[in-house]
């Protein structure tokens, strides 16, 4: 469990760096966009997290956790389910 709060931890860390408190989509100017579908940060975490389940070993407790916040966060955004293209930022 321990392991699993420290992913958590680290994961709202990452999300204060690099995403900010704010939900605003017009202030991210960085994209992933393959195959003409935009892929949101809560799909890619899912994909990980399903991946990580297949291989466990002694990280899998702090993928789950720092995974599971990036998921929430991506989902709480208004846009969550928008896969069409972003237009790059200026």
């Amino acid at each position: 469990m321990r392991k699993f709060i420290n992913g958590v931890v680290i994961g709202l860390i990452y999300i204060y760096i690099f995403f900010d408190i704010d939900l605003d989509t017009e202030k991210t100017c960085y994209h992933i966009n393959i195959f003409n579908i935009h892929w949101h940060h809560w799909l890619l975490g899912v994909i990980t997290l399903l991946i990580s389940e297949l291989f466990k070993n002694n990280y899998t407790e702090y993928i789950r956790g720092y995974l599971l916040v990036i998921i929430i966060h991506g989902l709480l955004y208004e846009d969550c389910l928008d896969f069409t293209i972003k237009e790059k930022c200026k």
